[in-house]
C-alpha cells in the first residue's frame, strides 16, 4: 500500500464508489483507486470537489486528505482518530516526558540531520563545506541552545543552490519543490504518528501552539535530505521551470528510498514505523536510545 493521489488543479470530483477512489473532471474519469493501495491524498487546487464519503472513508482508513497553499505547503490535514486503542495511554506518557529528555532527543535530532546533510554535500564534492556542517555537528550542545541547526542550513542551502538561495523566498522554483517533497515527509510521519497512538502536536521541540503536527516536524529532520537530495538532482536538468506533474512524479518516488534502520533495509514507510514507535518506546523507557533511519542513498 503505497500510492500517492495527487490533485493539481481545477475542476476536480471526487467520490467514493464500491471501495474506490474515483477522480473525475468533467465528465472523464482520470483515476480509479481501491483504498487500501491509497497512502494519502494530495490537494493543490482553488476548486475541486470532495465528497463526504471521501472524507469518512479518509478517516475511518487513516488516509491522510493535505490541502496545500500556493507555495505546495500543507496548509491543512484531515486525519484519523482512532489510529490506536492505546490512544490515552500513550498520549499520557508523552504528557510525562521529562524536558531533560525530550533536550536530550532534540540534540541526536539535531546531530542526525546535520551529519545527514554532511553526507549529502560529500556526494557530491562540496567537501569543504561539508567540513564546516561537521564542525557544527560536534558543536550541538544539550538542546541545542546555540542553534547550530539554522547554521548548518544557512551554508548547506546555499552550497546546494547558490550563495544567494534563501528558504524564505517563495519565487524560487526550488523551495516549490522542497515544499512539495517535505510534504509528503510530513504526512507519512503524521499517518504513522496517529497508527502508533501518538499525539502528533506533542512535540520534542517545535511549537505546538498554533502547529497541530509538531511531533512530525521533530522526527522527520533528519529525512529531510533524502528530499534535497532529489530536489538538487532535477535542478541539475532542464526540466525544473515548474512543478510539472514529471517532477511531482520523480519527488513522490522518495517513498522508495532505502533506509537502514535497526540493522535491517527498509523502504520510508517501514523505515518512519520503525522508528516512530522506537521514540515511544525511549520515552516510554522500554529502550535507552533512539534509532534514526539512515538513508542509504546518502552513501558516497
Amino acid at each position: 500500500m503505497w500510492r500517492i493521489v495527487d490533485i493539481d488543479g481545477d475542476g476536480f470530483r471526487l467520490n467514493i464508489e464500491t471501495n474506490k477512489l474515483i477522480v473525475r473532471k468533467d465528465v472523464n474519469i482520470l483515476e480509479e483507486v481501491a483504498l487500501n493501495d491509497i497512502s494519502l491524498i494530495t490537494m493543490h487546487s482553488n476548486n475541486a470537489t470532495v465528497s463526504l464519503g471521501v472524507l469518512r472513508a479518509c478517516a475511518e482508513q487513516n488516509i491522510p486528505l493535505i490541502v496545500c497553499d500556493s507555495k505546495h505547503t500543507p496548509s491543512g490535514m484531515l486525519l484519523s482518530l482512532s489510529g490506536n486503542r492505546e490512544f490515552g495511554k500513550r498520549q499520557s506518557v508523552q504528557i510525562e516526558t521529562r524536558n531533560s529528555k525530550k533536550a536530550a532527543i532534540w540534540t541526536d535530532i539535531v546531530v542526525k540531520k546535520i551529519s545527514n546533510q554532511e553526507r549529502l554535500l560529500r556526494k557530491f564534492g562540496f567537501d569543504n563545506e561539508a567540513n564546516v556542517l561537521r564542525t557544527h555537528a560536534e558543536q550541538v550542545e544539550d538542546g541545542d541552545r546555540t542553534n547550530r541547526e539554522a547554521a548548518a542550513a544557512g551554508k548547506y542551502f546555499k552550497t546546494l543552490f547558490s550563495g544567494s538561495f534563501s528558504r524564505d523566498n517563495d519565487l524560487l522554483i526550488e523551495n516549490a519543490l522542497l515544499n512539495y517533497g517535505y510534504s509528503i515527509l510530513r504526512s507519512t510521519f503524521c499517518r504513522i504518528i496517529v497508527e502508533t497512538g501518538l499525539n502528533p502536536s506533542l512535540s520534542v521541540f517545535h511549537s505546538n501552539q498554533i502547529n497541530m503536527f509538531a511531533l512530525a516536524d521533530d522526527l522527520m529532520e533528519p529525512l529531510r535530505p533524502v528530499v534535497d537530495l532529489e530536489v538538487y538532482r532535477i535542478t541539475k536538468t532542464n526540466e525544473y521551470n515548474r512543478l510539472s506533474t514529471e517532477v511531482k512524479k520523480r519527488l513522490i518516488a522518495i517513498t522508495k528510498t532505502p533506509f537502514l534502520i535497526g540493522g535491517k533495509k527498509e523502504l520510508l514507510l517501514n523505515a518512519i514505523k520503525i522508528y516512530v514507535q522506537g521514540y515511544f518506546n525511549h520515552i516510554s523507557g522500554k529502550r535507552d536510545t533512539l534509532d534514526f533511519p539512515f538513508p542509504l542513498e546518502l552513501q558516497k
